[in-house]
């Protein structure tokens, strides 16, 4: 996947959005399997279906290049598992300056500080923090840079020793963007990356790359 990926990537070319770096996108999705002891064992159908009567259910996350939509990575996992298991076990393919676009899943301290444990860096959604936007560094019209702890209580898919090593703290940015697109009423976005630099990375190409994921 990896060699095929990095081949569209040639194919496409190089583009300047985002300073040129490799940006990745990453997502889940849910797939039925046939109905065998082996696939039960492995990715236990939903507990509400009777026995017999459900299939068994892969989680399946795919890491593909924004730049040709090619798959570069994938990571499989069952129903019960959160994605978020699923992101930390594919963190380890992710390079030193890349960008990986996220949705709201990654969007929090933990997801933030993994990727730049790794050396890359993050745009995703906000998951459920409130941003208030008087605090902080002002950047621009709905652009600042805020300041975001570390939380009380260990996530059950990270180890001791992982958890130990994220930051106390860390500054994101954090960007509010109408998006409107043809066809689709407009929406508004509030995105958090770590691409900390508004005159290397403007918030309109951070939007840009997300809605494009």
């Amino acid at each position: 996947l990896a060699d095929t990926a990095e081949g569209a990537d040639r194919m496409v070319g190089l583009t300047d959005c985002l300073q040129g770096r490799i940006v990745k996108v990453i997502d889940c999705t849910t797939l039925t399997l046939p109905d065998t002891e082996a696939n039960q064992a492995l990715y236990p159908q939903p507990k509400t279906q009777r026995p017999g009567c459900g299939f068994p259910l892969m989680k399946l996350m795919v890491i593909g290049s924004l730049r040709s939509g090619a798959v570069v990575h994938t990571v499989r996992g069952s129903f019960y598992q959160h994605e978020m298991r699923l992101f930390h076990a594919a963190r380890p393919t992710l390079a030193p300056n890349e960008i990986v676009i996220y949705d709201r899943a990654a969007g929090h301290f933990v997801g933030a500080a993994q990727v730049c444990a790794q050396g890359a860096d993050l745009i995703s959604r906000v998951a459920t923090r409130k941003i208030d936007w008087r605090n902080g560094e002002h950047l621009g019209k709905g652009d600042r840079l805020v300041v975001w702890t570390k939380g009380p209580i260990k996530p059950r898919y990270l180890s001791q020793e992982v958890w130990a090593h994220l930051p106390d703290q860390m500054t994101v940015r954090v960007v509010r963007v109408l998006v409107s697109q043809k066809g689709v009423r407009t929406r508004e976005l509030t995105l958090v990356t770590t691409l900390l630099d508004p005159a290397l990375y403007p918030a309109e190409e951070i939007a840009l790359a997300y809605v494009r994921r």
